[in-house]
């Protein structure tokens, strides 16, 4: 009789499945970023209305701002090196990416460092120098924000990870 037709064969195939496949998955996280709580410190929304581009926002509660009126239009995912309207970058949060912005003070291996982050996530997050920022580096998302004066890779990563998509419409891939 074939290994595999038998009853005892099957049950075997599906507890090794079953083993490997657990075994992986506590080896590799096995919880998806959007059933993990969303990190940083959270802002109550600011409102979300289109003004026209050229006027200044006033009803921003957190610096840098994660949520409140912006820009119709949105800045282009990519890294700059110059500073971006806030009422530009505010309408990516709308659509669930992660701004990091940070202050043309850092190094240039900080900047760098920003560089690849947003490269490996091109279509969920949008970077550029924002010298008003509290702290040297600021992740922020829609309600969102994690500053700090030392850039740490893997919280930025993560930070992207949990926290793409919660927001009113979500477009980031």
């Amino acid at each position: 009789m074939n290994f595999f037709k038998s009853s005892t064969g099957i049950i075997l195939t599906i507890v090794a499945v079953v083993l490997v496949v657990g075994t992986i998955l506590m080896f590799t996280g096995s919880t998806p970023p959007e059933e993990l709580p969303p990190m940083g410190q959270e802002y109550p929304e600011a409102g979300r209305a289109h003004i026209a581009d050229g006027t200044a926002a006033t009803n921003y509660n957190s610096n840098p701002p994660t949520s409140g009126d912006h820009y119709a239009t949105p800045a282009q995912e990519d890294f700059y090196d110059v500073t971006l309207p806030d009422e530009r970058l505010v309408h990516n949060l709308e659509h669930g990416q992660t701004w990091i912005s940070y202050k043309s003070s850092v190094d240039q291996a900080t900047k760098d460092e920003i560089r690849a982050i947003q490269g490996r996530n091109p279509r969920r997050s949008v970077a550029s120098v924002r010298d008003a920022n509290p702290q040297n580096i600021c992740l922020a998302s829609w309600t969102r924000l994690l500053c700090m004066d030392t850039l740490d890779v893997e919280v930025a990563e993560q930070f992207i990870d949990v926290n793409m998509n919660r927001a009113p419409e979500p477009l980031a891939r």
